[in-house]
């Protein structure tokens, strides 16, 4: 099923073919560096795959096809320099100057797309990479293979089919935040209720959810492509060049636990990258974006050396923290025009983060206050995020 297009779109492309194509990008560009130095583009992905299914059980706004991403790779070769996250994190702290913009290419959740059909494309275009691996999804039972954020997305869109409200799956403890999920999913679609629950629910409640959906709905399956890549796989990947990042044990939004959790999601998903890899793992992904001050003292303490967020926006040179690195999340959206085909003009806006210069994206900001750092059932949702995939958003999900 292919997204449909909509007036937004046509738009969308007319304004950035004036930008890229008339040359006033570029004079826009060349100025603001002038001005107020130079950025880095730090994109963030998490599937490649052949094909997208816009009404399957598989969330479309993680996805990008292996031919839009080949085009917006080879895009990206001809317009910047391509850094590895080491020179991100150096320039971001001002220990190193570039003289124009520069993009680093990133992957969350450690797909076995990532191998499979990134790895060849980037290889090929020698461009670097870093990809953040949550570790504990390394069983040889398919199930436990998956992310939670996948199977929830899964059972949602089965209980929807089923014309099952989430509701009448609840329990005591889980009432409440079906109910509101109820609305979401009314109100959009199974990722508007999978950003609804992971940005209120610990990692325990969530896995209490997909299991009694699963339960009364069954599990849709899912294909290779969305299981977690197994150690060899992992070494694979550093053997070919690629930084591997650590993304917590479970694939668990850190402010919603206790410390003592948090701690221990940093050390030893850090300690299992470096085995599998046997290299040193420098780098951290924070779930969803969400992030705080006792949680970057934390990741210090672990001994990182930098940490990615979601918000999306450029990093200026000398201007940033290195443990809240920002990043636009891409997905096909962001590549394909409203024709249906890969958008030069298009793609190549949205790398330029034209439309946030112009301030027609709202960066939503991860970060969270200590008083935040809990678990409140009751706190209704702040965020701004539209994750519903039809049609695109500038703020996407980056789970």
């Amino acid at each position: 099923m292919n997204r449909p297009n909509s007036a937004r779109d046509w738009i969308k492309l007319a304004l950035a073919a004036t930008v890229e194509t008339t040359g006033l990008g570029t004079v826009c560009r060349a100025v603001r560096t002038y001005a107020s130095g130079a950025r880095v583009h730090v994109l963030g992905y998490h599937r490649v795959v052949d094909v997208i299914d816009y009404d399957g059980p598989v969330n479309p706004s993680l996805c990008i096809t292996t031919d839009a991403f080949r085009a917006q790779m080879e895009q990206l070769r001809e317009r910047f320099v391509v850094l590895p996250m080491s020179y991100v994190v150096r320039a971001v702290a001002g220990d190193i100057q570039i003289p124009h913009d520069a993009v680093a290419v990133t992957f969350d959740d450690g797909y076995r797309d990532v191998l499979q059909r990134a790895d060849p494309i980037l290889r090929a275009l020698d461009i670097p990479a870093t990809v953040f691996v949550p570790t504990g999804f390394v069983d040889n039972h398919t199930r436990a293979r998956l992310l939670p954020h996948d199977r929830l997305y899964a059972a949602v869109w089965a209980a929807r089919r089923a014309g099952r409200t989430l509701l009448s799956f609840a329990d005591s403890e889980t009432a409440i935040l079906l109910a509101r999920a109820d609305r979401a999913l009314d109100g959009g679609g199974p990722a508007d209720v999978v950003d609804e629950l992971i940005e209120t629910a610990p990692a325990a409640t969530l896995a209490h959810i997909v299991e009694m959906i699963e339960a009364g709905v069954g599990a849709p399956p899912l294909d290779d492509g969305a299981h977690v890549l197994t150690p060899d796989e992992v070494r694979t990947l550093a053997d070919h060049g690629w930084e591997i990042g650590a993304h917590t044990v479970g694939h668990v939004v850190l402010t919603h636990e206790t410390p003592d959790e948090a701690r221990r999601q940093l050390v030893s998903s850090k300690a299992d990258l470096e085995r599998w890899s046997g290299r040193p793992c420098r780098y951290f992904a924070y779930c969803n974006g969400y992030h705080s001050p006792s949680l970057v003292s934390e990741l210090r303490r672990a001994g990182y050396e930098g940490a990615v967020t979601t918000c999306d926006r450029p990093n200026p040179v000398g201007k940033g923290d290195p443990f809240r690195i920002t990043r636009k999340v891409l997905w096909e959206a962001h590549a394909r025009g409203p024709h249906g085909r890969f958008s030069p003009t298009l793609s190549a806006a949205h790398l330029h983060d034209v439309f946030g210069a112009l301030g027609l994206t709202k960066p939503v900001d991860g970060e969270r206050s200590e008083a935040e750092n809990h678990f409140e059932p009751n706190r209704m949702r702040s965020s701004n995020t539209d994750s519903d995939p039809q049609p695109p958003t500038e703020v996407e999900l980056a789970y």
